[in-house]
């Protein structure tokens, strides 16, 4: 018997049964739709700004395609999306912080729409806000880091590998086909 073919190589490595797509979870769905209005929103901003001959880049414009990757189950989401939450508890933590190193002079002011609150009535105002939003983001990192989600996610990545394996290294795709 002698050595098989490239082509008996490639079935031999090749697994049986193509890998099936996990369904997208409804945690997963519900925060890249959640990272989508937060991106639109912040386009929407900008643009609202420019109409008023007034120029404000808002960074939560990037929310828009981490929304659009999570919904695709795109690992780099995964991962972009982890550092916005991270960048946010930095920000809440600086911001409560903030809020009562000043409240305490009652030089603290925060501004909701058209309410404006002063001194200690904006401190009893700020931390729970800024409570609130530490508990979402929490609560936001924890269901992407579940394992219902990043199950989803690694199907990708296997799926990509996959592909990648089956390919011969440096040759191109129709180098590497073999004549009937």
């Amino acid at each position: 018997m002698g050595k098989p073919g490239k082509a008996g190589m490639r079935e031999a490595l090749a697994p049986e049964e193509e890998p099936v797509r996990p369904p997208r979870p409804l945690r997963v769905t519900i925060i890249a739709v959640l990272f989508c209005l937060l991106g639109i929103s912040a386009i929407w901003e900008v643009a609202e700004g420019l109409t008023r001959n007034f120029y404000n880049f808002n960074f939560a414009v990037c929310l828009l395609p981490v929304g659009i990757g999570l919904w695709k189950g795109k690992r780099s989401s995964l991962g972009w999306a982890k550092f916005w939450i991270y960048l946010s508890y930095l920000s809440a933590a600086v911001g409560m912080i903030m809020a009562l190193a000043i409240g305490g002079g009652g030089d603290l002011t925060f501004t909701w729409g058209d309410t404006v609150l002063h001194g200690s009535e904006a401190l009893l105002f700020v931390i729970p806000f800024a409570l609130g939003l530490l508990g979402a983001l929490v609560t936001v990192h924890w269901l992407l880091k579940s394992p219902t989600s990043e199950e989803f996610f690694e199907w990708r990545l296997l799926a990509s590998l996959r592909v990648s394996m089956e390919r011969p290294l440096g040759k191109s795709e129709a180098e590497s086909r073999e004549p009937i």
